[in-house]
């Protein structure tokens, strides 16, 4: 793999976004922006409050941390309009339900894309 300019960038970006993360979960007190629950500073991901395209930005502001399953669960909706639909509070039946139905939608996109790669071999 060639070690141009762009692999440098990328890795900046990246290690940028560790940073965000970790800052935006010390903030918090390590527990999910939208479910409120606890989680490990490697358990969290960096999420864009205002989603990156419907204008959002990387600055400090709009980033937050939350579990990988509610980032995918919010997936390009605004914050505001997420929330609203967990209604604030996230007890224990509601969070395991929202896990899993983010997993099975995963599953269908997997089985989907596997489905294609079969169909382009063959």
């Amino acid at each position: 793999m060639q070690r141009g300019r762009g692999m440098k960038d990328g890795h900046r970006n990246y290690v940028w976004g560790q940073i965000q993360r970790d800052r935006a979960w010390a903030e918090q007190g390590g527990k999910c922006l939208y479910c409120k629950w606890p989680m490990g500073r490697f358990e969290a991901t960096r999420e864009h409050r205002k989603p990156k395209c419907r204008g959002g930005t990387d600055d400090d502001s709009n980033i937050g941390a939350s579990h990988k399953d509610c980032n995918l669960a919010k997936g390009d909706m605004p914050e505001h309009v997420f929330k609203r639909q967990l209604n604030g509070n996230m007890d224990t039946e509601s969070y395991y339900v929202m896990r899993v139905r983010t997993y099975l939608r995963l599953a269908r996109r997997v089985e989907r894309a596997v489905k294609r790669i079969r169909e382009s071999v063959t």
